[in-house]
């Protein structure tokens, strides 16, 4: 009824073609920089290099129409957008404030350096990624500063 979840997660996998870093804050602040600290968790810097999601494999995706909210910032209102972040299935455990910065795009390289923040972690029995409803803080054509 429902296919070989394996094979639909196989191809899932081919169309991840872009490579992304994914950071959890733990709640500290660095003295110096005054940054939130963080702990990596996608890819798993255990992970060995053969592993096949070494690099952080993933795809961003626009969902195809216009998907936001307004924040009413300093007197005037902006739209805080939102994207969808694919990685493979049993890669990482989700939380929300996950910190997702692209660190690798084929397809765009302006997509290099985005920062995106993780709002709605979810999982499904039979699904073939992780997609991941993630918003846009700088707006499109922001970057991380590091």
């Amino acid at each position: 009824m429902y296919g070989r979840p394996q094979v639909r997660r196989r191809r899932a996998e081919w169309l991840m073609v872009d490579e992304v870093r994914i950071d959890r804050p733990t709640g500290g602040v660095d003295p110096i920089t005054g940054q939130p600290v963080t702990e990596t968790v996608y890819p798993d810097p255990s992970w060995p290099a053969s592993h096949p999601w070494k690099n952080g494999k993933a795809k961003v995706q626009n969902p195809g129409q216009p998907f936001g909210n307004a924040v009413d910032v300093g007197g005037g209102s902006v739209t805080i957008g939102s994207m969808f972040v694919h990685v493979p299935v049993g890669s990482y455990r989700a939380e929300g404030g996950d910190v997702i910065t692209v660190v690798k795009s084929v397809n765009d390289p302006y997509l290099t350096g985005r920062r995106y923040v993780l709002r709605d972690p979810h999982h499904v029995s039979l699904g073939t990624a992780y997609r991941m409803r993630v918003e846009d803080p700088n707006g499109y054509g922001g970057v991380s500063d590091g």
